[in-house]
């Protein structure tokens, strides 16, 4: 590196976001140094660089999780039997399910369990029978 220039001027703009958003993630230095190949003294002069940022960003997303929470909280408060009667509580049900899954999602928590058990039997499946078409096109072949 040329003498007189900073450590972190030679990363790119998209790079600095990279870490930036590796940091708000949670990531360890290691990860981050890792994931994006550069060196530990980098990543603590862009660090520092960033630190505000980043802090704001993490308190941002834990707001608007608590948002979210608090919601689906009250809409789920608000489900009253003589509103389950009427029309308006389907509304409130989406009104609640739509903000927790926003806050699971702003929590960095799962929103959809995929289960591939079925899945993979079925391509299991799907594999005999290409098999058992396969040596029917030999037999008659």
């Amino acid at each position: 590196m040329p003498k007189g220039v900073a450590t972190g001027t030679q990363i790119t703009p998209a790079r600095k976001d990279a870490l930036r958003g590796l940091m708000a993630a949670g990531y360890s230095r290691d990860e981050c140094c890792k994931i994006l190949r550069m060196g530990s003294h980098t990543y603590s002069v862009l660090k520092r660089q960033n630190a505000p940022l980043v802090e704001r960003v993490v308190r941002i997303k834990k707001g608007l999780a608590a948002k979210k929470w608090d919601i689906a909280d009250r809409a789920s408060d608000a489900t009253t039997d003589v509103k389950l009667q009427a029309l308006n509580a389907y509304q409130l049900a989406m009104v609640s399910a739509i903000n927790i899954d926003k806050a699971l999602l702003l929590e960095g928590k799962a929103t959809v369990i995929v289960d591939y058990k079925e899945l993979s039997k079925n391509i299991i499946d799907v594999d005999a029978t290409i098999l058992d078409l396969e040596n029917q096109i030999k037999e008659l072949a």
